[in-house]
């Protein structure tokens, strides 16, 4: 069975990794993803959280079970770590706020002592 090239529209064989006359690489219809690349993705997911999304909404529809397993990774890993993020910041904003607090009654103290 032959197809259409896509740059130069000619008939090549389905099973052609380059166009027999204008030489460019063909998309390859659904390669799975290497270790490395997997790797790449849940770092990234962890690193800079928001961009799990862009792997989730990339692959969940993949008809390779491998990449869908690797979006669902994806978006649980960025789930995990924007609910973690959320925690810190939270008790971070909570100890500065005993802080301050505690500065303000230190303070007090001092003023009405008058010094």
């Amino acid at each position: 069975m032959n197809i259409n090239c896509p740059y130069c529209s000619k008939e090549i064989p389905s099973d052609a990794i380059f166009c027999l006359f204008c030489g460019k690489k063909l998309p390859s219809a659904d390669t799975s993803l290497s270790r490395g690349e997997k790797i790449r993705i849940y770092a990234v997911a962890v690193i800079l959280c928001p961009l799990g999304l862009y792997w989730f909404f990339k692959y969940f529809r993949s008809k390779d079970a491998a990449k869908r397993k690797t979006a669902y990774y994806a978006l649980f890993i960025t789930v995990v770590v924007i609910i973690a993020l959320y925690l810190v910041s939270f008790y971070y904003v909570k100890v500065l706020s005993n802080y301050t607090n505690l500065y303000k009654t230190d303070l007090e103290q001092y003023n009405s002592l008058g010094l």
